[in-house]
């Protein structure tokens, strides 16, 4: 649980995040925190859990989050298509090649890359030699190891530099080390990412001479112009070449600076100390599910909400709305407005014409543990999606909804970002299954860390779960927190003798009870009546 202090501490950080990625990619990106990894795609920047408290993790995510901008402003993500059997290599040479064209413009960028890379070794995470590694890995980590030396000269005493350079050598001599070197510094100072994919092609030929002799060729750019025949027979040694070359880096793991932290930020995160507990923050990650039929699930889903969707609606957007016409006819009376009456003014009937005043960001919570029998876990999935459904549709509001537990360790499910569809998602919601323990206090703070970077005026969490929960004083801690800090929680508890943990809470048996128990729900939670 984290107090108030914490939370806003976290806050700072993120916002602090956004506002130097905004001022330095020079285009609209969006941040996702608590990602399983640090990467980006040109568009989107993903960035490990961070701990305010823990300076490590702070200056690893700013680190990060520089490296990330980078890519954004000097690498061609299309280059990329050419090079999917071998990213890895490519990556690491892009990797050397922007953070030098960063430093270059940002001084302030390469101490940011020099604290992160020592921030790793006090940790023991840097990427080093491992027992039985594959030749390509140790290429790549010889190509990124001394390239960084050569290239930007940190001065950090205890890089593995030598031990690597030393393995290399002693396996494929210091020929062909002096030869790929020279292309890694080509590399290096390229004008594109494209460049240095070619330049990784020609230190893979050189490569694959010395070590893979039988290995098919790589091949060569494709001419503008060939002939039908000449076409097929480039595109059969492509594919021989891609197959050969994707077997040798499949063993080619924990190279990347950006993939090997992300454990070491979600431990340091999750294990960090308040002086209320642990602060429980777990990475988000949109993993993929065993696919089940779909069957009936959406028309169940969308049937539960039947004769009460519109009401419910109404009910929120009346939160939302403000009218902005007072008319001399109409359905609903401004009972404030009824002294008009006395000085000729008839203009005392509220107009349809609205306009937004707030919005809301809502995450539904879905509880998937082991405790949720099947029957029970097919309710609860179907519930799921229609309130997300519900949720969505209304104006200036988006949802989101993740599941707890996640698939892997640590970790919570996403079924629907907020960027999502539900249309596009409802194969998820179908296909989550029971497993796991209860990890509500983790749900919770994951999900507020989740809303409080959202637009929209209000936060809300809205939890389904059947409420067997060992730890029920952290939770009713959790959501005093929470709810002081401006986040508002509502559950739904599915099925008997279920004890009432949160103030706004309704109970249900069945999935037929789930609209009228929404409505009610919300009812007493807009007029701040305790259920």
């Amino acid at each position: 649980m984290f107090r108030n202090q914490q939370s806003l501490t976290l806050n700072s950080v993120y916002q602090s995040l956004h506002q130097f990625t905004n001022a330095f990619t020079q285009r609209p990106v969006v941040i996702r925190h608590n990602a399983a990894r640090a990467s980006t795609d040109g568009q989107t920047i993903s960035l490990p859990a961070i701990n305010p408290r823990d300076m490590a993790s702070v200056s690893v995510a700013f680190g990060h989050v520089i490296h990330e901008i980078s890519h954004i402003r000097y690498s061609q993500f299309g280059a990329l298509d050419d090079c999917a059997s071998f990213v890895q290599l490519v990556n690491v040479l892009e990797d050397i090649r922007v953070d030098r064209l960063m430093a270059k413009e940002l001084p302030g960028a390469y101490f940011a890359r020099k604290e992160l890379i020592e921030s790793l070794l006090a940790i023991g995470k840097l990427p080093r030699l491992k027992d039985n590694d594959s030749a390509v890995r140790i290429l790549c980590l010889t190509l990124y190891w001394v390239l960084t030396e050569e290239v930007h000269d940190y001065g950090i005493k205890g890089l593995p530099t030598e031990e690597i350079k030393t393995a290399f050598c002693a396996n494929f001599g210091q020929e062909l080390f002096d030869k790929i070197l020279s292309f890694g510094l080509k590399a290096a100072y390229a004008d594109s990412t494209f460049d240095v994919v070619n330049y990784s092609k020609e230190i893979l030929r050189l490569f694959f001479n010395k070590v893979y002799p039988d290995a098919p060729e790589i091949p060569k750019e494709r001419p503008l112009s060939v002939s039908p025949a000449s076409t097929m027979k480039q595109s059969l040694e492509a594919r021989e070449s891609d197959s050969f070359i994707n077997s040798v880096f499949s063993n080619c793991a924990g190279t990347d600076l950006g993939k090997t932290s992300e454990e070491v930020l979600t431990l340091r995160s999750s294990g960090a100390e308040s002086e209320d507990g642990p602060v429980n923050l777990w990475p988000v990650v949109k993993e993929d599910m065993k696919v089940v039929p779909l069957g009936d699930f959406l028309s169940r889903s969308q049937n539960l909400f039947s004769g009460y969707a519109n009401k419910i609606r109404r009910q929120l957007q009346a939160k939302t709305l403000r009218c902005s016409l007072l008319g001399r006819s109409g359905r609903n009376l401004a009972c404030s407005e009824l002294s008009r009456v006395s000085v000729g003014d008839s203009r005392v009937f509220l107009k349809e014409e609205s306009f937004i005043t707030e919005s809301a960001a809502f995450t539904v919570l879905l509880d998937r543990s082991g405790s949720m029998e099947q029957e029970m876990m097919n309710k609860a999935k179907q519930m799921a999606y229609a309130v997300s459904e519900l949720f969505s549709s209304l104006n200036r509001c988006a949802c989101s909804c993740y599941a707890f537990p996640g698939i892997t360790r640590r970790t919570l499910l996403e079924v629907k970002g907020f960027n999502d569809s539900c249309r596009n998602t409802v194969a998820r919601f179908a296909s989550v299954r029971a497993f796991g323990f209860t990890p509500v206090v983790e749900a919770l703070n994951t999900a507020a860390m989740q809303l409080s970077m959202r637009p929209e005026a209000r936060k809300i969490i809205f939890v389904i779960t059947d409420g067997l929960c060992s730890e029920i004083k952290k939770v009713r801690k959790t959501v005093d927190s929470l709810e002081s800090q401006g986040f508002e929680v509502l559950c739904l508890n599915i099925g008997n003798d279920i004890e009432r943990i949160f103030r706004y809470q309704e109970t249900i048996l069945d999935s037929k009870d789930l609209a009228p128990a929404v409505y009610k729900l919300l009812a007493a939670y807009f007029r701040g009546e305790v259920m």
